[in-house]
C-alpha cells in the first residue's frame, strides 16, 4: 500500500465516526481507487448524505444490513488528497425522505397518566427553540428519574443513554441522551436529556401510546432536568396538539396527563 493511500484510509477512518453507531463502515483501497461501502443495521430505512465543496449526494439505505457503495475516490496521479477529504460532511436521516401524508393526530402528554409537570419552554423559545428542528418544541420541567412515556405509538428506531454531562453550553448539544419514535405516518417523535441509561426500550421495540420509555434527566445542552419533546417530519419540528388541553400550550403554566 503507498503512503498516500495510507494517509486517504486514516483520513476517511476518523471521518465515518458519525453518531449513529447502526451504521457502519466497509472500506476496500487499492492502489487505484478507495471504496466506501455502508451498511444500516436499524429496523427502517435511513438516507446517509455526503456533502464535500461542490456536491451532495444522498444514498438510501435500506434497513436488513445490505452494503451499500457510497464514495469511490480514485488515487492514481492525485498528488495530495488531504484537501479533498478535509470537505467531506456525513450526516444520517432517519427515514426514507418519502412524503407521506402527516396525520392530524391529537398526542398525549409524554409523562405519567396523573402526573403534573410545567412547560418551561415553548414553542419559538428564545432561549434553545431557534432553529428548524426546535421550533416546535417543548420542554417540561421533570425532576431526574421521572418517567417518560410514549406522547403515541410507534417504533423505536433510535436511543442513546451513555451521557452523563449537561450543562448550559451549546457544545453539548450532540451529547444529549434521548429516544426517537417513528409514528406510522413517518414523522418521528424526540424525547430528549435523559439521565444516564434511562433508556428502558430498544431499537426496534414497538410501543404504545403511555407507555413507560425512559426516565428524565439533564443530559447535553440542558441548564436545568427537563423534557424535551418534538414531533419531527424529516429534519423540520412541526406544531402538535394535545387531548384534552388547549391549541397551544402556555410557558409557565403547569400541565396535567388526564
Amino acid at each position: 500500500m503507498s503512503d498516500k493511500c495510507i494517509i486517504l484510509f486514516l483520513l476517511l477512518v476518523s471521518l465515518c465516526n458519525i453518531s449513529f453507531s447502526q451504521v457502519t463502515f466497509e472500506k476496500s483501497i487499492s492502489e487505484e481507487k478507495f471504496i466506501l461501502k455502508a451498511k444500516n443495521e436499524l429496523p427502517v430505512d435511513i438516507r446517509l448524505i455526503i456533502k464535500d465543496s461542490t456536491n451532495i449526494k444522498t444514498y438510501l439505505l435500506p434497513s436488513g444490513n445490505v452494503p451499500e457503495t457510497v464514495l469511490e475516490l480514485p488515487l492514481k496521479n492525485q498528488p495530495d488528497t488531504t484537501a479533498i477529504l478535509d470537505s467531506f460532511n456525513f450526516t444520517v436521516r432517519i427515514g426514507s425522505g418519502e412524503q407521506l401524508k402527516i396525520k392530524r393526530y391529537r398526542y398525549t402528554l409524554p409523562f405519567k397518566e396523573g402526573s403534573r409537570y410545567k412547560l418551561i419552554q415553548g414553542f419559538n423559545g428564545a432561549f434553545s427553540h431557534d432553529s428548524e428542528a426546535s421550533r416546535y418544541a417543548l420542554d417540561f420541567s421533570m425532576p431526574v428519574g421521572d418517567t417518560v412515556c410514549a406522547a403515541r405509538g410507534g417504533m423505536v428506531v433510535w436511543t442513546e443513554d451513555q451521557f452523563e454531562e449537561g450543562g448550559n453550553d451549546r457544545n453539548l448539544i450532540n451529547k444529549a441522551n434521548r429516544i426517537l419514535i417513528m409514528h406510522d405516518d413517518g414523522t418521528i417523535g424526540f424525547y430528549v436529556h435523559l439521565v444516564k441509561n434511562g433508556v428502558l426500550v430498544k431499537i426496534g421495540e414497538k410501543v404504545e401510546e403511555g407507555d413507560p420509555i425512559g426516565l428524565s434527566g439533564n443530559s447535553g445542552f440542558s441548564t436545568m432536568p427537563h423534557l424535551h419533546f418534538a414531533v419531527h417530519d424529516d429534519d423540520q419540528s412541526i406544531p402538535i396538539r394535545f387531548k384534552q388541553q388547549p391549541r397551544k400550550l402556555v410557558t409557565g403554566n403547569y400541565y396535567v396527563n388526564q
